[in-house]
């Protein structure tokens, strides 16, 4: 079951609030501009990506998701520590799919 749910992404020192769709078959999330919108403008391809929860810009309830050539790092924002949990747990799983 795909998670998906509105984050902030962090880009160019501010967040954005965007819609984020993991795509468990693809092994990639999505992301679109808002949530009815069905153009997306952003994806990452999560194989041989790794994940960390370290703040970013201070934000505690942020993580990233970092590319392996550290070029298309995807930083976030949850509203909460329990959606941050949420999203980097069902992330782990697609990750560890394609290893």
């Amino acid at each position: 079951m795909p998670t998906e749910g509105s984050l902030k992404r962090y880009r160019g020192e501010k967040w954005s609030k965007r819609y984020f769709k993991t795509d468990g078959v693809k092994c990639k999330i999505v992301w679109f501009k808002k949530k009815k919108s069905e153009k997306k403008v952003g994806a990452l391809k999560l194989a041989g990506c790794t994940l960390s929860s370290a703040p970013v810009a201070g934000e505690e309830t942020s993580f990233t998701v970092v590319s392996p050539d550290g070029l298309n790092d995807l930083s976030l924002l949850a509203k909460s520590a329990e959606e941050k949990m949420k999203w980097i747990d069902a992330l782990q799983l697609i990750i560890s799919a394609t290893e």
